[in-house]
């Protein structure tokens, strides 16, 4: 607790935790918590969401296509690896690209 005395870890409003703090705590749950094969995964899937989250600037355009394709697979493939892990919207999202 005495760590999230710090002023970065409130929002405006200090009263309610900022962005920055719920990161650094996650962290630090992760870091306590988690076995290295899950802080692998975790690390996966949040490089997945980061790139799955990413802005297109052309639907239509072939890289976007291709973009669609390799995403929609590794999602596929996160699913698989990891027992319980639900990405049907983010496959959505590229089946609408036009897979």
């Amino acid at each position: 607790m005495d760590e999230l005395r710090d002023y970065r870890f409130y929002d405006s409003d200090m009263v309610h935790l900022s962005k920055t703090a719920e990161e650094y705590i996650f962290e630090r749950m992760v870091d306590t918590y988690c076995d290295s094969a899950t802080r692998t995964d975790i690390a996966r899937v949040e490089k997945f969401l980061k790139g799955a989250h990413h802005r297109v600037a052309d639907p239509k355009s072939p890289e976007s296509a291709a973009f669609a394709k390799r995403n929609y697979t590794l999602a596929l493939e996160l699913e698989r690896d990891i027992p319980g892990l639900n990405l049907d919207k983010e496959r959505q999202y590229f089946e609408k690209m036009g897979i």
